[in-house]
């Protein structure tokens, strides 16, 4: 698993898949970019009803998974073009301040990750390398906006918190979709109808020709009624073609316990670019 896909999956642009049972379908639309935001403002036969992005927020983040602190482990699967690596994975976060992540492979430590709103540094304990982007390089370098509340919102399964617009509200069967979209962006995102849980958010951008699918599944009650979902699909696509596609499987959860976050890089280790 080469580095650059490490960061793409810490980064949010990564993406899991794995053929376990409990996978999900995610749906690549075989649409142009253009029809795709077309069809965002113009669904014949629906009745248009708007809503303001503090109303969206106002009812996604009533059902939304709260925390001060975070604590996961789990299994993961990555595919890439040209390989596929399966991991486990153990997931500290204090909530909007640090994300830290430890990669292990037969119960060996390969990767350990470090984020905060700034930037985003591994140590690779294999090749006894570390490095550190910020959040405008890793930008470029994946030609998506990727940052520190993505990569949260992936991990906590949380639906994002929209800052201007107005969102169209289409029903579907069992389910409600708000989409937002311009000239050059489109982002569509769906909420169980019956408990307006997160259930999936697609994105998609024109100048870049990239897709981003996200969907969450296996939702089981976390605290009171709040429910986590324990399983993440994530795929990215470019130009119709998959780069990336991740199946992130939770099987423990703990919220607001007591962590550490060590991140101490031994002075042997060479700095890479």
């Amino acid at each position: 698993m080469t580095m650059r896909y490490v960061i793409a999956v810490l980064g949010m642009l990564t993406l899991l898949a794995c053929k376990n049972k409990n996978k999900t379908d995610l749906i690549i639309p075989e649409v142009s970019r253009k029809d795709t935001l077309v069809a965002l403002d113009t669904l014949p036969g629906v009745q248009d009803k708007w809503i303001s992005v503090d109303d969206f927020n106002r009812i996604s983040q009533a059902s939304a998974v709260n925390f001060h602190t975070l604590e996961c482990d789990g299994n993961g699967m990555l595919e890439t073009p040209d390989d596929k690596v399966s991991f486990g994975f153990k997931i500290r976060m204090v909530k909007d301040s640090i994300i830290w992540i430890q990669m292990k492979k037969l119960g060996l430590e390969g990767i350990r990750v470090l984020a905060d709103h700034d930037s985003l540094a591994y140590i690779d304990r294999i090749h006894r390398t570390y490095t550190r982007k910020s959040w405008k390089q890793l930008q470029q370098e994946l030609k998506a906006p990727v940052d520190f509340d993505l990569m949260q919102q992936i991990f906590t399964g949380n639906p994002p918190i929209f800052k201007q617009g107005k969102l169209k509200e289409i029903p579907e069967k069992g389910m409600i979709t708000y989409a937002l979209s311009d000239s050059i962006e489109a982002t569509r995102v769906t909420l169980d109808s019956t408990d307006l849980v997160f259930a999936k958010m697609f994105f998609a951008n024109a100048k870049t020709q990239q897709e981003l699918n996200l969907k969450t599944n296996y939702k089981k009650i976390l605290y009171d009624n709040v429910k986590f979902s324990y399983l993440r699909d994530l795929e990215i696509v470019s130009n119709k073609k998959k780069l990336l596609y991740v199946l992130l499987e939770f099987t423990e959860v703990r919220r607001n316990q007591a962590f550490t976050t060590p991140f101490d890089i031994p002075a042997y280790y060479r700095k890479t670019p």
